[in-house]
């Protein structure tokens, strides 16, 4: 926070209005088990709808329903074919943190409470209670790297399993998409029901060309695309086109300014022949 301030004093200000729980990864809730961190959920979402944005209410949601539908079907497929109880996103985070855990000097105090010595700093660690005071095992439910040196996992994969999350296994994963939905008839197969019709509100036709693409915040910046320049041929401006000019012609203003100009006076050396000729 500091080092933003050096850079912005306003984003200081405007960040100490923010719980840090939303900003920081130390005061996550440590029950949720997760450490991820995004602020772009809502664009990621809005990506994924597509042309399916600019469509009515009951289109949008069927291709949301169907959407769900294959993707809970996808998933589920996808753990049956696991032969392990750790998905291979945990597999490589817990690889990451055993290179890690090489670097760290382990000293035993008893009662399966360890003090890790890192590069910078010590950090207490309590492997009965699954407590390390780096925090991220705490908060993201796998293994940090001072748990690795302090339990030996690294010389003991089958342990693994044991020190990770029950939320973050295979079988977690296959509870949650091991339900279905169900698919339903197409609307037009619907049976019609007797309620009052519901009209839409009037539409009111704004002038110019209707906007396609989505309202970005101030701070992002806008795509990258390629531009092109139009040249007049009418007048020579870039910006505009020859259709569309309202400037003078080029051309016409070429002829009339060779027109105005005076007529050259000959030459001494046409003045003598002429002069030859006349005696």
């Amino acid at each position: 926070m500091d080092e933003i301030e050096l850079l912005y004093v306003d984003a200081r200000k405007w960040l100490d209005k923010i719980d840090l729980i939303h900003l920081s990864r130390y005061r996550f809730d440590t029950s949720i088990k997760c450490d991820h961190v995004t602020n772009n959920m809502t664009g990621s979402f809005n990506s994924m709808l597509g042309e399916h944005r600019a469509k009515t209410y009951l289109c949008l949601l069927e291709y949301i329903r169907r959407m769900v539908m294959k993707r809970f079907q996808e998933r589920k497929e996808a753990c049956n074919r696991q032969t392990s109880e750790l998905p291979p996103t945990i597999k490589a985070k817990l690889v990451k943190a055993s290179d890690k855990s090489r670097m760290h000097i382990m000293l035993k105090a008893g009662n399966e409470e360890y003090e890790l010595l890192g590069e910078t700093r010590a950090y207490l660690t309590k492997l009965r209670l699954v407590n390390c005071k780096c925090g991220v095992w705490q908060v993201s439910g796998i293994p940090c790297s001072h748990a690795f040196v302090e339990s030996g996992l690294y010389s003991q994969i089958n342990r693994v399993a044991d020190f990770v999350h029950p939320s973050l296994t295979k079988s977690a994963f296959l509870q949650t998409y091991g339900q279905m939905i169900n698919p339903i008839p197409d609307r037009y197969v619907w049976p019609e029901i007797t309620i009052t019709t519901v009209l839409p509100p009037p539409l009111k036709t704004q002038s110019g060309k209707p906007k396609v693409r989505r309202r970005r915040e101030p701070d992002v910046r806008p795509s990258q695309t390629r531009g092109t320049s139009c040249f007049c041929k009418n007048c020579g401006v870039l910006g505009h086109n020859k259709r569309t000019c309202k400037g003078p012609n080029r051309s016409k203003l070429t002829e009339v300014a060779s027109s105005s100009q005076p007529q050259s006076q000959p030459s001494t050396q046409n003045q003598s022949q002429v002069a030859v000729n006349l005696q």
